[in-house]
């Protein structure tokens, strides 16, 4: 099961071209097109609130949410199903938290960035996302992950 974090604050988008070039014939390298990738680098902090539930093993919660442009909105991809993705993905426990006697461990097991389909509106073309999927590690009954920090670079090409 994921959980989905409290909020999102702080989140930052940047979204930019990168030039490819394509040779049309490989035995004459002036006969080329070139042409403009998107490319996304993405930031931010999820609120999760996550508390330990065991001083002997470490609790593990996928976390999984749409990665939301600067103003908050979530970044939608007009024709989805005809992207291919290509990412990175780093996140990171921001802040945690001891509070009470015990063990204090914290984590983040695995980070990807995928591609998501949104469920069709009437007579549309599907549309997408980026999902991020995390998932964090705390120990103890008294250790809180209140942060976990992201950071997401996206390259989209579409799929002739």
């Amino acid at each position: 099961m994921s959980i989905q974090p409290l909020q999102i604050v702080n989140p930052q988008f940047m979204e930019y071209a990168v030039l490819g070039t394509v040779y049309v014939d490989t035995s004459d390298p002036a006969k080329y097109y070139e042409y403009g990738l998107p490319h996304i680098v993405a930031t931010g902090v999820a609120i999760l609130e996550l508390r330990g539930i065991s001083d002997n093993d470490y609790r593990r919660e996928d976390v999984t949410f749409i990665i939301p442009r600067s103003d908050g909105s979530p970044f939608v991809l007009p024709q989805a199903d005809r992207y291919d993705v290509q990412t990175t993905t780093i996140a990171f426990p921001a802040t945690v938290e001891l509070d009470g006697p015990g063990v204090l461990g914290w984590g983040v097991d695995n980070a990807t960035t995928n591609l998501v389909l949104f469920p069709p509106n009437t007579n549309a073309e599907p549309n997408g996302g980026l999902a991020l999927h995390a998932t964090v590690v705390v120990r103890s009954t008294n250790t809180v992950v209140i942060r976990m920090g992201y950071q997401v670079h996206a390259i989209l090409q579409k799929i002739r």
